[in-house]
């Protein structure tokens, strides 16, 4: 069985959950290895690279 690497520059909880596009929320399933695994409400998972990720705003876009 392989273990999962750590990276210990990332420490636990410094990523946000959710995040807004031009579309709508996303939520974060997961992260690894500088890729994340996001999801719409209702719909199937997509990834997108950490730095993608990073980029997208916190407020929905309404809001700003």
């Amino acid at each position: 069985m392989m273990r999962a690497q750590v990276n210990p520059n990332v420490k636990a909880g410094e990523i946000p959950v959710i995040k807004f596009d031009d579309v709508g929320k996303l939520t974060l399933m997961a992260a690894a290895g500088g890729f994340v695994m996001c999801r719409r409400p209702g719909c199937y998972p997509v990834i997108r690279t950490m730095k993608e990720w990073r980029s997208l705003s916190d407020k929905p876009w309404c809001a700003e």
